[in-house]
């Protein structure tokens, strides 16, 4: 009967607090560590029956985006302190052509995604993975793997983020020999924080060369919202280890390490172009992603990065309340043994992420 239903917000308590015991039982029966050692785990790939190995005697052109899980835009989400939550289902399938346009004009060889909902209900429900790949037939080899995926995320209050499969998306014209997913070190907050926030990793994808070798994509998306307490660090700290570990490997060639860093560049203030709101979000002294920049070969111009007047040309974030970009967040960076031909941040006509694709030509030694 009507005047026995269980009213809507009732339910989500119900499932908020179930989901919660469920987050308690899983932390008590792991003897109460919710974070273990790094290490790397086997991530299924699929490459189509026409796939061919790479040339390394030919450039690799390269797309780096946060796609900012195919939302566009024009919300203002409650994470950059708005209230939008979930995007209609029919705009989300708009954003995912769009951002499937924009990938088909600058015609890479591999795409590295951060940000790729599969199958959330804040997103409609769309496996926004599946979509982009069959707008981009040429792109047959891929993989991806999760970095929050939670039954039920019981925040915000006003409307539940609930069930949550975001992803790492890698998009390949060459085969891929393999991949698998390291998990990076975690926010410093409360155990039960831990359970429903994001786990960020490295999706890390072997593509196969002609000559046997092989070049390794690191594909990742760094902690946001960490205010300086050291996550970062931690974090770049595993990745410098996981790409000392490369070099030191006879048959790979070379690699990349690419995505949203959410960190400035070396020597940019951030007090110098946010405001203050803004600026706190970069608290640390250094940039956390210094060391990678002294030790790795940056594809992005640090000088330019550090000029005030060049600078704009290589912002790839802007604010919800801005119409353009006022930062460089999105970063790329190679082994020694693989040259930067070319490189440029692509400008996106109406904004269908919040972040812009980075786009660049990488060229291993012979």
């Amino acid at each position: 009967p009507r005047g026995t239903m269980v009213p809507p917000m009732a339910i989500r308590r119900v499932l908020a607090i179930g989901v919660t015991c469920l987050a308690v039982c899983d932390t008590l029966a792991s003897g109460g560590k919710s974070v273990g050692a790094p290490r790397a785990r086997r991530v299924r790939v699929k490459n189509g029956a026409r796939d061919r190995p790479y040339d390394p005697s030919k450039p690799l052109r390269v797309m780096s985006w946060n796609v900012q899980y195919c939302a566009g835009t024009s919300r203002h989400f409650f994470y950059d302190g708005g209230q939008a939550v979930r995007v209609p289902r029919r705009e989300v399938r708009e954003n995912v052509r769009k951002i499937a346009d924009v990938i088909a004009e600058a015609q890479p060889d591999v795409v590295l995604l951060q940000e790729v909902d599969r199958r959330s209900l804040r997103t409609g429900f769309v496996d926004e993975h599946r979509a982009l790949r069959r707008l981009l037939p040429e792109h047959t080899s891929h993989a991806s793997c999760a970095y929050w995926r939670v039954p039920w995320v019981p925040h915000p209050r006003h409307e539940h983020v609930g069930l949550i499969n975001m992803h790492l998306t890698v998009l390949s014209r060459f085969s891929i020999t393999g991949a698998s997913r390291t998990q990076l070190p975690l926010l410093q907050e409360s155990w039960i924080r831990r359970k429903f926030n994001l786990r960020r990793a490295v999706l890390s994808v072997d593509l196969a060369c002609e000559d046997g070798g092989l070049l390794r994509m690191l594909n990742t998306h760094l902690s946001a919202f960490s205010r300086g307490d050291g996550t970062l660090d931690r974090q770049v700290g595993v990745i410098r280890a996981m790409v000392d570990s490369i070099d030191a490997d006879a048959a790979c060639k070379g690699w990349l390490l690419a995505g949203d860093c959410n960190a400035l560049p070396p020597g940019v203030p951030p007090e110098k172009h946010l405001s203050p709101d803004e600026a706190a979000l970069y608290a640390e002294q250094v940039s956390p992603i210094q060391p990678l920049y002294e030790t790795t070969s940056p594809v992005l111009p640090l000088r330019a990065l550090q000029d005030q007047t060049m600078a704009p040309m290589w912002f790839t974030y802007k604010p919800f309340q801005n119409t353009a970009g006022d930062r460089t967040i999105d970063h790329a960076f190679t082994s020694a043994t693989v040259r930067t031909l070319d490189a440029k941040v692509v400008q996106t006509p109406g904004w269908p992420s919040d972040h812009l694709p980075v786009l660049f030509e990488l060229q291993p030694e012979a």
